[in-house]
């Protein structure tokens, strides 16, 4: 998948879809980067594109356990299960 389709993916944008009247639509490219354009994305700009790419996919798994953590429990506890790599 290259980065502008990701984009896409990340955003919510699709290529095609079916009327009410069961007519299959199915939106051309430039359509669909308009759309992204609409969101405040610069697509002829690869390092925001990259950007966001990082921010809306990845970076949420680099963060196995939240900040904060509410526990409502007598004896709280958490069990977290860390890949052995990480565990050094």
């Amino acid at each position: 998948m290259d980065n502008i389709a990701q984009l896409l993916y990340l955003y919510g944008i699709g290529y095609e879809y079916h009327k009410y009247t069961g007519d299959h639509v199915v939106f051309d490219h430039q359509t669909r980067l308009q759309a992204l354009q609409e969101c405040g994305v610069d697509v002829s700009n690869l390092d925001e594109i990259n950007t966001l790419n990082f921010e809306l996919d990845i970076a949420k798994w680099l963060t196995p356990v939240e900040a904060i953590t509410l526990v409502c429990k007598e004896t709280p506890t958490i069990t977290i299960r860390v890949d052995a790599d990480f565990a050094n």
